[in-house]
């Protein structure tokens, strides 16, 4: 009953910001919504297979078929998954259930699924549109509903784009950070969150090595978040790309807005002897800012002043990308951190 009343639960959330659908959902209860799943099994299901008539009644079929001959008919047709609702019901239904079995197990309808389901253009762009603005469908789902031939795509080593100096002091950076997004997300994202997130890992490697170089954090009293976020948003800028600032999405004002709707969140912190670990609440901050634009991945930009001498981590060690959570809101945390107030390179002294 889970996945029913999850459908259940969006459809009304739907019909809220789309108003050709409110009057639907007027009449819509709980029990109207019926999912049945295939079950994993190598043997032809028997009773427990739901069909739906010509006459619009749902019940288990009469079905007369020889196995070794249409078993790849079977295996290809009879092992779906079907969502049934009232016929006046199935434009809602439709499209809040498209939410949900992508945020659960990002699964985007293709047209022969469509077909299949006796759904064929039931669902407005629209309404895809509308649900979207309004926070009820993320970024990604919005981008997987809308393509003609959705597909979820990996990041994978080669996507990672980093500095040549980056590659040769660690050769192996670029494929850990491509298994920590398949380890978090390992479905992969929309073509065009893929590539947003593509373009912006470079950026962000870029900023690192011009602090570093230019030495624009060191021997710093204190560091405002301000600070910081004018400083990478200008560097962003700088390299043409369009970032927004204090975007009002989520019920809340982001840091930063990347292009693709990826959230940054900015956070400047005291002294901090292991800032990969620290602050572990900064991600989840991040994704309520960014749960209503882009919910599977969150960068978190973090200004420390460092503890001791080896909290200055090395460059390639001060980007990371790692799981956060687990279940069908697990996310994917970019984390970027940036010591400040340390002393120059000649005053350093053994720890």
């Amino acid at each position: 009953m889970e996945l029913e009343t999850m459908v259940y639960d969006k459809a009304r959330e739907v019909a809220l910001v789309v108003p050709e659908l409110k009057e639907i959902a007027e009449g819509l209860r709980p029990e109207h919504v019926l999912v049945d799943l295939p079950l994993n099994k190598v043997v032809a299901r028997g009773g427990d297979i739901l069909t739906r008539t010509q006459e619009g009644h749902v019940g288990t079929p009469n079905l007369f078929f020889d196995p070794e001959k249409w078993s790849q008919a079977y295996e290809h047709q009879k092992q779906c998954g079907f969502v049934f609702a009232p016929r006046e019901a199935i434009p809602l239904i439709s499209l809040a259930a498209r939410i949900v079995f992508y945020d659960r197990f990002q699964i985007a309808m293709t047209t022969s699924a469509e077909h299949a389901a006796k759904c064929m253009g039931v669902v407005r762009t629209e309404w895809i549109d509308q649900t979207a603005a309004a926070g009820a469908c993320s970024a990604e789902c919005l981008a997987a509903l809308r393509e003609e031939r959705p597909r979820l795509v990996p990041i994978r080593e080669e996507d990672v784009l980093l500095p040549d100096e980056w590659r040769t002091a660690d050769p192996t950076l670029a494929r850990r950070l491509a298994e920590g997004f398949q380890d978090a997300v390992p479905a992969g994202f929309p073509a065009s969150v893929h590539n947003a997130i593509r373009d912006a890992i470079p950026s962000l490697a870029s900023f690192l090595d011009m602090t570093e170089q230019g030495g624009t954090f060191i021997g710093l009293d204190k560091l405002s978040e301000r600070e910081l976020q004018s400083r990478l948003r200008d560097h962003l800028r700088s390299r043409s790309i369009r970032i927004v600032e204090g975007s009002e999405v989520g019920g809340g004002e982001t840091d930063l807005l990347l292009p693709g709707e990826l959230v940054i969140e900015n956070k400047v912190a005291g002294e901090v002897a292991k800032p990969l670990d620290y602050g572990p609440n900064y991600c989840w901050q991040g994704r309520r800012y960014s749960i209503a634009v882009c919910r599977k991945v969150v960068f978190v930009v973090l200004g420390y002043r460092p503890a001791n001498e080896e909290a200055i981590l090395p460059l390639t060690s001060r980007l990371v990308v790692e799981p956060i959570g687990s279940g069908p809101d697990a996310l994917a945390q970019v984390r970027i951190v940036v010591p400040w107030g340390h002393s120059v390179p000649s005053r350093v002294k053994a720890p």
